[in-house]
């Protein structure tokens, strides 16, 4: 199950770099997710790291040395990699306004036992979908409708795209 939940300590974004940085108290473990844009799209690095808060350089030196690059913009006619997940969730968030559903609703739904984001948590991940680049299809177009849920479940959120397929199914 992939969790949509997760609570940054630290969020830095550059012209060319964005770094998210959770800490977790439980295994006293600092998570990170470094996104350095290149030519075509982005080096993408996700690691964790014990002691102190790792540094800003040495996450952006892994980041363009160990990270995968990753095509952008991310657009529903390609495939999705696990990078892609704020794109995936502003995608999804777009579907959902574009088409008056209830976009927190869905959230709830599929994750009913974490807690919930807040509006400006959303507008974060949206604000980093941009920052990466993403491409928004036309709003009544069912094949990109087919595609989100695929790029959903590329992602590993197969709860909001159960959730979402049932949505759809109800929609007039």
């Amino acid at each position: 199950m992939a969790s949509t939940y997760r609570k940054y300590v630290s969020i830095i974004r550059t012209t060319k770099f964005a770094i998210w940085i959770a800490h977790h108290e439980d295994a006293q473990l600092w998570h990170a997710e470094v996104f350095a844009r290149s030519r075509n799209g982005i080096q993408y690095h996700e690691a964790e790291y014990p002691g102190d808060e790792p540094r800003v350089d040495d996450l952006i030196r892994n980041a363009l040395h160990f990270g995968h690059f990753s095509p952008r913009p991310s657009s529903l006619d390609h495939q999705f990699d696990p990078s892609m997940t704020h794109a995936v969730l502003a995608l999804l968030r777009h579907w959902c306004r574009v088409h008056s559903v209830d976009f927190q609703g869905l959230m709830r739904e599929a994750y009913p036992n974490e807690p919930q984001r807040a509006e400006e948590d959303f507008e974060e991940i949206v604000a980093q979908a941009e920052w990466e680049g993403i491409e928004y299809p036309k709003p009544d177009d069912r094949y990109q409708t087919r595609r989100l849920i695929l790029a959903l479940r590329d992602v590993g959120y197969d709860e909001i795209a159960d959730v979402f397929v049932r949505t759809i199914r109800q929609l007039p």
